[in-house]
């Protein structure tokens, strides 16, 4: 996943670069390197985000 299907993934799905951070266990400026292509998207993540957009999980299913 490109940074830039990233963006748009988390974009789609209602959510702000920063703000979907915690729902992979990121933090703010972690969450940002990923968005600006600084750290690659780490596959888990891309995982999760792919499931999130074809309705298997919910943002609610991610937090404790």
């Amino acid at each position: 996943m490109t940074p830039t299907q990233y963006k748009a993934a988390i974009k789609k799905l209602g959510m702000t670069i920063v703000g979907a951070g915690p729902y992979f266990g990121l933090g703010r400026r972690q969450a940002q390197r990923l968005a600006s292509g600084e750290a690659p998207i780490p596959m888990l993540v891309e995982r999760v985000v792919k499931l999130l957009l074809a309705g298997k999980i919910t943002k609610e299913d991610l937090l404790p």
